[in-house]
């Protein structure tokens, strides 16, 4: 996120920040005022909806139709059937990749280890 001209004011009027000299993503300001951002000129960002860049889309979109757990305690397995499974596919539980086995294009495994 990067702002590229910012108009300040303080309670003695309207002050332009000033770049600083030793980093160009930086702007300074006096410490001794209190500031109130009332507007931008330019104002520039990036963002990733994933953890990793997407090089090519899922399609046909995955679709599941039924899933069943198995096993408990330490290690467990879930058994996922429905559409359009190929041997490309991740499943994630949140940040964590589970192990998954490729079965048919109707059917995928994850088996689950439990951490402490």
């Amino acid at each position: 996120f990067r702002v590229k001209s910012l108009i300040l004011t303080a309670p003695s009027g309207q002050h332009r920040a000033s770049p600083c000299p030793k980093e160009a993503n930086r702007e300074l300001l006096n410490d001794g005022s209190c500031w109130t951002i009332i507007g931008t000129e330019t104002v520039e960002y990036t963002f990733s909806d994933s953890l990793a860049c997407i090089q090519d889309p899922v399609s046909p979109v995955p679709l599941i139709t039924m899933l069943e757990l198995t096993g408990g305690g330490d290690v467990a397995m879930l058994e996922v059937q429905g559409e359009n499974f190929h041997a490309n596919l991740k499943v994630w539980f949140g940040d964590v990749e589970a192990e998954t086995m490729y079965r048919t294009s109707l059917e995928i495994t994850h088996i689950h280890k439990h951490r402490n």
